[in-house]
């Protein structure tokens, strides 16, 4: 042994399930920081909450092939590298902790998907709206047209008139 508690590995995932435990809830606020800016229409702030959300994904994803990393560390009874060979392996109390770890974190990882998918499905619904806008604002302004009452573009009733340069 090179001097390392044969527990290291347990308690280095029972931290890293904890981090990532923190790290849903953070996406989760952020999250919830989006819709707010999206139902108000306040697009700077949407587009720093989706700034915030890029670095709580990045930092999930790190979180997550640490994890890998040290499952692959763990000294597991058997041939089955599950979770469950791994708590079967780990020492009672930290076990334990292990199981409630999961048990929080699971629905954590649930509804962070699941609100990740509602603001994807948002955005891109408004961005097919916006889109479909700047087709009408350039289809209208594409052709030629006068300016009515108002301001506003008339195309009914335009006047039509040739000069005859010979003459």
């Amino acid at each position: 042994m090179t001097g390392r508690h044969p527990h290291d590995p347990y308690r280095s995932l029972l931290r890293n399930l904890e981090s990532q435990e923190q790290a849903h809830a953070t996406m989760l606020r952020v999250i919830e920081e989006s819709e707010s800016a999206l139902r108000e229409g306040e697009m700077d702030r949407f587009v720093e909450a989706c700034r915030r959300q890029q670095s709580c994904a990045l930092g999930m994803q790190r979180l997550e092939s640490e994890r890998e990393a040290i499952v692959e560390s763990c000294p597991v009874d058997g041939s089955e590298r599950t979770i469950d060979g791994i708590i079967g392996s780990a020492p009672a109390e930290l076990a334990d902790r292990l199981r409630d770890s999961i048990a929080r974190l699971r629905p954590l990882v649930v509804q962070t998907r699941q609100r990740c998918t509602v603001i994807r499905n948002a955005v891109a619904s408004l961005t097919r709206h916006l889109g479909g806008l700047m087709q009408g604002v350039h289809g209208v302004l594409g052709r030629p047209g006068t300016y009515g009452r108002l301001g506003l573009m008339a195309r009914e009733n335009q006047l039509e008139f040739n000069v005859d340069l010979q003459s």
